[in-house]
């Protein structure tokens, strides 16, 4: 009794000590069964917080350098539109506007430079395809356009038990977001929008072609050139006024009668308010007033290279661009002058492709007189403006993201310390205890040793005698 008494007291010393070192009260689950499942759920509990603390952490360089990015994005479009606003005054020369359309190309460059930023090697704004640029330049025969290469999903992290937030923004929803609303025209020539729906995105040209002038001027004026170099469609009226010595064009400003010697005798060229124009010879005009009905005819085409002959009664003439497959419905019926017009698929537009068509009407590769460049430049600014809400708009997800993130990791790190505490609470020693019992072991040892040594001394002095 006396030796299980000292085993057992120096057992309790023995734990009391380890406790005290440890400074922990469950050393083995056999110590507290019902102790030791818990503090395993509550360690489990810390695990789960820990690896969303490091997703949160993780995450939110890439996001303010997306933030950041879409701001400086946001400043360079800021800039081209107010390069765009300018090529829009009627002051500026042709040599200004080669000037914008330079610097606007920049503005492009640096844009989709901004697109395709990268970050720890992986493209941030390209969704799930982080190995390839966001954005890359497609070529369709002469006609560039910019495609988004990218997916329209984007990384997320866990913050919580079941609680996902997105981290990143699609270079898809920032720069070519579609929102599609129809079709707008540059009122160039008189189309319009047909009845059907159309396929397609972003800005096509329409070339309506003048193929044939029928009529006669009368008075022995004649078609200069047989009327291969007119730009009237459909039905139009000439009159020569002898007695003023002007020609005018339906309802376009009279132009004075050549005189023989005059650079444009043999050429006339006579516009009306639409910018349709006649060409004229006045090589056998003898003079005298008339009146004159000529008319038109032409063919249009989507892709410039496959026409159909219009008949100017077509409500929906169905059109495909076998390069892109843009399906366009236009109607004819309004058409009066031959030209290239171009179609807006409105709010089907990414910010890339505006800027760039911008840059050619500034060069204006179709000779087009300033109130025609000036509708294609508003057309083109349309599209920048809303592209812009759309940056604007990414800027602040990202930081409505960074924000809930940091929220999130405000409440993980007070997760954190209750579940401490209270693991703490199951686990940790009460230390003045563990001293007390570590001190009563050591004296009840003690005293166990002292009994039994004397029991031995008595025993064998009995049997001594």
């Amino acid at each position: 009794m006396v030796k299980n008494g000292i085993f057992r007291n120096q057992a309790r010393l023995m734990n009391a000590q380890a406790m005290l070192s440890s400074g922990k009260r469950i050393l083995r689950p056999s110590d507290d069964p019902l102790g030791t499942a818990k503090a395993l759920t509550l360690r489990a509990h810390l695990t789960a917080i820990s690896r969303y603390q490091s997703s949160a952490l993780g995450a939110q360089p890439a996001m303010q350098m997306s933030t950041s990015a879409l701001e400086e994005a946001s400043g360079i479009i800021g800039d081209a539109k107010s390069l765009i606003l300018q090529g829009l005054s009627g002051t500026l020369s042709a040599d200004d506007r080669m000037s914008l359309a330079s610097e606007l190309r920049l503005q492009l460059d640096q844009l989709l430079d901004v697109a395709n930023t990268t970050f720890g090697g992986e493209h941030l704004f390209a969704g799930a395809n982080v190995d390839s640029p966001a954005f890359g330049a497609s070529g369709l025969s002469d006609e560039t356009r910019y495609v988004y290469q990218g997916s329209g999903s984007v990384p997320s992290i866990e913050i919580g038990n079941g609680v996902r937030t997105e981290t990143l923004i699609s270079g898809q929803d920032a720069f070519a977001k579609f929102e599609y609303s129809g079709v707008s025209f540059s009122n160039l020539t008189g189309i319009g929008a047909g009845v059907r729906a159309n396929e397609s995105a972003g800005f096509e040209y329409l070339t309506l072609r003048h193929d044939a002038t029928l009529g006669n001027p009368g008075l022995g004026v004649t078609l200069s050139g047989g009327g291969s170099n007119d730009t009237i469609l459909g039905n139009h009226t000439l009159t020569i006024d002898g007695v003023n010595g002007t020609v005018t064009l339906d309802g376009g400003a009279p132009v004075a009668i050549p005189q023989a010697g005059d650079d444009d005798f043999t050429n006339l060229v006579v516009t009306n308010e639409f910018g349709a124009e006649v060409h004229l010879n006045f090589t056998g005009y003898a003079g005298g007033s008339n009146t004159a009905s000529l008319t038109g005819e032409g063919s249009i085409s989507i892709d410039s290279v496959n026409y159909t002959a219009l008949t100017l009664t077509e409500t929906d003439l169905q059109l495909i661009d076998g390069r892109s497959g843009s399906v366009l419905h236009v109607d004819a019926t309004q058409v009066h002058r031959a030209g290239v017009e171009l179609v807006r698929f409105d709010g089907a537009a990414n910010v890339f492709d505006a800027m760039l068509g911008a840059i050619h009407d500034l060069e204006n590769g179709h000779d087009l007189r300033v109130s025609e460049m000036s509708a294609r430049l508003e057309m083109r600014l349309g599209e920048i403006d809303r592209n812009h809400e759309n940056v604007l708009r990414g800027v602040a997800v990202l930081g409505s993201r960074l924000a809930r993130i940091e929220t999130g990791l405000g409440r993980l790190d007070g997760m954190t310390t209750e579940i401490s505490t209270h693991l703490s609470g199951v686990e940790d020693a009460d230390l003045a205890s563990v001293v007390m019992d570590a001190s009563q072991a050591e004296q009840s040892m003690q005293l166990a040793q002292m009994a039994g040594s004397r029991l031995m001394q008595n025993t064998l002095l009995n049997f001594l005698r």
